[in-house]
């Protein structure tokens, strides 16, 4: 997540965004919280749309090539294109009953396993770039270090990252190692 500032240009006002690129945090807390408001304007069926578009991301469905121009065609059907006035370069869309349907019913591609890993449901491999875990070390004094990564764990209990990880794949997540015990926990539920 990330705030900027944008300064104006022309006669408009100075800008602030707030980025949020990691799914998780979309799908499972910023929806949530924005579906509990109203919306007073055309933006609740924008609103609608992404949250078809994040929910469908999130399940990874995304990675089908009809799936994805789909979402393509929903996302320039919403802001700006959803106005009747709109004149810009890219085409408006229209995007049937039947489309929606199929975004919302699209086969999950990915799976989230309990430790905060994603699984490609097609190749049974972890998406390294989608993980969300941070890992446990408890020594034998009870005292415990959280660490972001596995290098940086493998480094304190003394074994390589990829050993580390293959002894964390397993439920439940924990290992024994050096004296040392390491749990991989999920960030995100």
């Amino acid at each position: 997540m990330s705030v900027s500032l944008k300064n104006p240009v022309g006669k408009s006002k100075p800008t602030a965004t707030f980025d949020i690129r990691d799914l998780r945090i979309l799908h499972n807390f910023f929806i949530p919280f924005l579906d509990r408001l109203g919306f007073l304007s055309k933006k609740g069926l924008d609103f609608s749309d992404f949250k078809i578009i994040c929910k469908t991301a999130y399940k990874g469905a995304h990675k089908d090539e009809t799936i994805k121009n789909l979402l393509v065609k929903l996302s320039h059907t919403t802001n700006d294109f959803r106005l009747s006035n709109y004149k810009g370069v890219i085409p408006k869309q229209e995007i049937t009953e039947n489309e929606i349907s199929m975004l919302e019913n699209a086969l999950p591609l990915s799976e989230h396993l309990p430790d905060g890993r994603v699984i490609d449901i097609a190749t049974g491999r972890v998406d390294s770039n989608n993980e969300s875990s941070v890992y446990s070390i408890k020594i034998d004094n009870g005292e415990e270090l959280l660490v972001k990564s596995l290098k940086e764990g493998g480094g304190i209990v003394g074994v390589h990252y990829e050993t580390l990880s293959k002894k964390l794949d397993k439920a439940p997540f924990t290992a024994e190692i050096n004296g040392y015990t390491v749990k991989r926990i999920k960030v995100f539920s």
